[in-house]
């Protein structure tokens, strides 16, 4: 039987059993009969199915004193490339329904059955665990969530608690690096004298390193491997410096914000197409306002266009698909109006004065993008990640002409984070 099935065969089992919100359950008990809150049901069969190996959606990630929710949920999907598209998990046994809680309404999350109907979910209290509707259009659902086995999970907590084993010291150019910053900024922190955050490792930055780890009696060398990056609680694994690859002309790490996420370091590289060299998946052409956004790097040179079009580079492609969503909410508007068709997106990429012929190549483009599910008249939300992602995936993939490399993962990441606020720099 596949791990999917093996969920839902769980899930099943405990029908009928009674909900109760807020409820903890014991994951270390096998035999547990609920009462059960919605995320805690799912947290605990998934670490009953898995063979007391996966524990996602719960915090402190210890199946003794551990605590489900569904925002923990939302965190772990992201943190670990786990969120597809409702369409899929509709379609996947054993895959999730996640609805992320918000200020004016509480979370939910449930088994799809992967028959495109059913679910089986702690429902509420009336009526317990139940074998339940879908209805992705009127449950408000996100986006899906697919559940790794024990293997998967392995690896991917190894990834991502796994520091990079870089290592700094003096240089005669001592080029800019994002990384050094940190380490500057880190010595300040620690009372170190550091005259300017500039990102150069000078031999003056060395002898700064050497009285730290004098002070600290560490080998004082000047430079700083794992020891004085410890002494200086510099984690790389948390994200306190880029992790991607660096490039000399563009000054940047480039890099995916989501663990494992394709990105490119190189948008000069003409041999791959301009929305996936330049981290920019709308290949949207350079206007001013993408200079302030985050993670906005430079621009291509000019294509062979009339026009002369330069694409904006993105450090990421989370970053991109922002700047993409801002195209969509903001600056057409959408986000006021609340609901847009495919057609009238359209209308505003084509340009003002185009002609119909034009509206219509897109609007042609972008359905068959979609396998035929997206027409004229099909609408969106713009508050809705999933409707988003649907819609992000068949203009991605137009552009390209196939299907974009980008996971869902990194284009809900971009999507959410843009209209939170919240991109990183």
């Amino acid at each position: 039987m596949a791990y999917g099935d093996d969920l839902v065969a769980l899930a099943r089992k405990h029908i009928g059993e009674e909900y109760f919100f807020g409820a903890r359950a014991r994951f270390l008990d096998p035999d547990f009969k609920g009462p059960w809150d919605c995320a805690e049901f799912i947290s605990w069969v998934v670490f009953r199915v898995s063979g007391e190996q996966v524990l996602l959606g719960c915090m402190p990630r210890d199946p003794s004193r551990g605590d489900a929710y569904t925002g923990f949920w939302v965190d772990d999907a992201r943190k670990y490339g786990l969120i597809i598209s409702l369409g899929t998990a509709l379609k996947t046994a054993g895959a999730l329904l996640l609805r992320g809680p918000t200020k004016k309404r509480i979370g939910h999350i449930a088994f799809s059955l992967g028959n495109g109907r059913n679910t089986v979910e702690a429902y509420d209290r009336k009526h317990g665990v139940i074998r339940g509707q879908a209805n992705p259009q009127g449950r408000g659902w996100d986006y899906g969530v697919r559940v790794p086995d024990a293997k998967e999970w392995a690896a991917l907590t190894g990834r991502a608690s796994k520091p990079a084993n870089w290592f700094f010291r003096a240089t005669e150019s001592a080029k800019p690096d994002p990384r050094v910053e940190v380490i500057q900024q880190a010595l300040k922190k620690q009372g170190a004298s550091v005259p300017r955050i500039d990102g150069r490792f000078t031999p003056a930055l060395a002898t700064t390193v050497a009285n730290f780890q004098n002070g600290e009696d560490l080998v004082v060398d000047g430079m700083v491997g794992k020891q004085t990056l410890d002494a200086l609680a510099i984690d790389w694994s948390a994200r306190s410096a880029p992790s991607g690859i660096y490039n000399d002309k563009y000054g940047v790490y480039f890099d995916s914000l989501v663990p494992g996420g394709i990105f490119s370091h190189d948008p000069d590289d003409l041999k791959v197409k301009r929305s996936i060299r330049t981290n920019n998946p709308g290949a949207l052409n350079f206007s001013t306002w993408q200079r302030s956004l985050p993670g906005y790097v430079g621009l291509t040179p000019p294509d062979n266009s009339p026009d002369k079009n330069r694409t904006t580079i993105y450090r990421t492609p989370e970053h991109g698909v922002a700047a993409w969503f801002v195209l969509l909410s903001e600056k057409y508007g959408f986000a006021a109006s609340g609901r847009f068709s495919l057609e009238q997106l359209a209308r505003k990429y084509a340009g003002r004065d185009a002609k119909p012929s034009a509206v219509n190549a897109y609007i042609k483009g972008w359905s068959e993008a979609s396998g035929g599910r997206l027409n004229a008249s099909s609408t969106f939300r713009v508050n809705n990640a999933g409707e988003m992602l649907d819609l992000g995936k068949a203009m991605f993939e137009h552009e390209i002409g196939k299907p974009s490399p980008l996971s869902d993962a990194q284009i809900i990441y971009g999507i959410e984070h843009q209209r939170n606020n919240s991109m990183p720099a």
